[in-house]
């Protein structure tokens, strides 16, 4: 996050590309060290994968400034999808992942190899496992049973043990 104009607004650099809750979010939280600051917003807008903000407290560029370098999160309310829609990872964090009707692990955090995620499954040896998060991959996601059904090519959890 950066200032932008005289008058308090920012820019925010959206890692993502998009905004889809772009029209629901009131408030947006800021960390720069410790724990995140809600922050009410006056004026939200998207410009390419570009946000600008203008924060109800932030009357002029000096307090913008103090910001500088700032993470920017929105509340997990606005990260849930619908059918059809493109997955939030932070969703499936603590599902079970099989493969064959075997139990791989527990989904436990996320990566990236450029071109596409990687899930990060935690066996019960507690080796961890990469697994590309494509929708080749993917046979079902259950939300209720919190477990990712997965059809691997063969390989591709030896590469990992």
């Amino acid at each position: 996050m950066e200032p932008r104009a005289l008058k308090g607004e920012v820019k925010i650099h959206l890692f993502s590309g998009e905004a889809p809750w772009i029209d629901q979010v009131e408030i947006l939280f800021l960390k720069l060290q410790n724990e995140p600051v809600a922050h009410a917003i006056s004026s939200l807008s998207l410009r390419g994968s570009q946000l600008t903000a203008k924060f109800e407290t932030f009357k002029d560029r000096t307090t913008a400034e103090k910001w500088i370098g700032a993470e920017v999160f929105i509340s997990d309310e606005h990260l849930q999808t619908k059918p059809g829609e493109n997955l939030y990872l932070r969703e499936i964090l603590g599902f079970k992942v099989l493969a064959d009707e075997i139990e791989i692990g527990i989904v436990v955090e996320f990566s990236s190899n450029g071109p596409q995620d990687l899930i990060v499954v935690e066996s019960r040896e507690k080796k961890k496992i990469l697994i590309p998060l494509v929708k080749e991959f993917i046979v079902n996601i259950d939300n209720k049973l919190k477990i990712v059904t997965m059809d691997l090519p063969p390989g591709l959890l030896e590469v990992n043990l």
